[in-house]
């Protein structure tokens, strides 16, 4: 909940994928300086199938799943987009039951029905200061389409995380996540928001 008022302050400033880009650049740091301590190789002998694997959920749960985030956060606020987050266990229960095969109970559609709910009696209160309808109904989109693909990111590699270093495996994601983002550059205004926050004092 902090980070993502800390997001919310940051994102009104910058663009989505800068602060995308700028957050999974710190978290790769962070987690290579701590792996050595915790024993975990920094390139394991995996299938290339495992990799592949990490690097869809990666650009999928993390790179794509983000960006909308804070596009979501950007247009509806943290309160009504933690309304929105609730969306996220029942998708989790719901692709798990299409991709991998568990089984989903009544109570999942249930639970499900009552977060769309929640969505709707949320985004029935008028928008924010300086926001119309059509924010709102964009974030909601944007918010929703995120939760969906962090959880299509994370059961795509549930199996793997039982069999891996759950560290390394979030290292892994982070760096293709990152690395499909950089074609973002490329634009002038994400290059420039990018740089600022990379650069201390910008």
């Amino acid at each position: 909940a902090i980070a993502v008022i800390l997001f919310k302050r940051v994102g009104d400033e910058v663009s989505a994928p800068a602060l995308n880009l700028f957050k999974n650049t710190i978290a790769v740091v962070a987690i290579a300086l701590v792996l050595p301590f915790a024993g975990t190789e920094i390139v394991p002998d995996r299938p290339f199938r495992e990799w592949a694997l990490l690097a869809a959920s990666g650009v999928v749960g993390i790179a794509i799943a983000d960006t909308l985030f804070f596009l979501a956060l950007a247009r509806i606020g943290a309160g009504l987009l933690a309304i929105v987050d609730a969306f996220y266990s029942p998708s989790v229960l719901l692709f798990s039951h299409a991709l991998i095969g568990e089984r989903v109970g009544t109570q999942v559609f249930v639970g499900g029905a009552l977060v769309v709910s929640a969505i709707a009696v949320g985004s029935a209160d008028p928008p924010p200061q300086g926001r119309t309808r059509r924010d709102l109904a964009v974030g909601v989109t944007y918010g929703a389409l995120a939760v969906i693909l962090m959880a299509i990111g994370i059961v795509a590699v549930k199996n793997l995380l039982e069999t891996m270093p759950v560290l390394w495996a979030a290292e892994v994601r982070l760096v293709f996540a990152g690395l499909g983002l950089l074609p973002l550059l490329f634009v002038r205004s994400i290059r420039r928001d990018t740089a600022k926050l990379l650069r201390p004092g910008g």
